[in-house]
């Protein structure tokens, strides 16, 4: 059994194209995956020496961290950063009179606090309240720096603002939001 290739433009067309399909062949199927593989294994390592400088630098810097926390004086009053109480009801009574206070602080008033249902985290409980007050903005912006700021951690969400139906920015907003402090799960009042 003979087989008979094309001779002449024909033949050299179909040699053309069985070298190309060839080509691209060895190309997509080995050298573009091997070429692919040593760029990514190149960024990979490239991304590791700095990672391992940026930990060598930090790790040099570690004595003198130690250094100025050993030196530095230790404060005395300083208010703990954990809500006390040694319920979840005292502690979110704690919560209210701090965000009470903070808003008598900037010349406001609360017009209704109700306490969320607390959740635990690990050995944290959540200890949540839900303010609804009016203010100019001015004072507003002033409680919410004072909530970021106070010495027991707490985070607002859930922010709803409606603004003035003028626009005058010296007219109240009536807000709403939620204020979250945590204590130590089983923690005594101090």
């Amino acid at each position: 059994m003979s087989l008979a290739l094309p001779e002449g433009r024909l033949g050299r067309a179909l040699a053309a194209s069985i070298t190309l399909a060839a080509a691209l062949l060895l190309w997509f199927g080995l050298i573009a995956p091997v070429l692919d593989w040593f760029g990514e294994r190149q960024e990979s390592l490239a991304g590791q020496a700095m990672r391992l400088q940026r930990m060598q630098s930090l790790a040099a810097s570690l004595p003198e961290l130690r250094q100025r926390a050993a030196t530095k004086p230790a404060q005395s009053g300083r208010a703990e950063a954990a809500l006390g109480g040694a319920s979840d009801a005292v502690a979110a009574a704690n919560l209210q009179q701090m965000l009470d206070t903070l808003a008598r602080q900037n010349n406001l008033r609360i017009a209704s606090a109700e306490t969320l249902a607390a959740e635990t985290s690990g050995a944290w409980r959540a200890i949540s309240v839900r303010v609804t007050l009016s203010a100019p903005w001015q004072p507003l912006i002033q409680l919410l720096r004072a909530v970021a700021a106070a010495p027991t951690a707490m985070a607002v969400d859930n922010l709803q603002l409606r603004g003035p139906s003028r626009g005058d920015p010296g007219e109240a907003v009536s807000v709403a939001f939620s204020v979250t402090a945590w204590r130590r799960s089983g923690s005594e009042a101090p």
